[in-house]
């Protein structure tokens, strides 16, 4: 998740989403759900600073379908 935040601090939102797609794709295949939580919010956020309320609104689907890990 490193990457993703000095692409998105070089203005370069693109490129974070783009990481953390592939970040929420590695810990949904690893069932680190607490981790694609974390991804599925943090896209949503994106989605919705670039103005796309349905990208946005699908990963907050994603959310109600992703168990919640105890402790987070």
């Amino acid at each position: 998740m490193v990457l993703v935040t000095i692409h998105y601090r070089q203005g370069r939102a693109r490129q974070a989403r783009a990481a953390f797609q592939e970040g929420l794709a590695l810990f949904v295949a690893l069932n680190r759900e607490g981790d694609a939580r974390r991804a599925r919010q943090e896209l949503a956020l994106l989605a919705l600073e670039d103005g796309d309320t349905a990208e946005a609104r699908r990963y907050v689907e994603g959310l109600r379908e992703t168990p919640t890990v105890r402790g987070l």
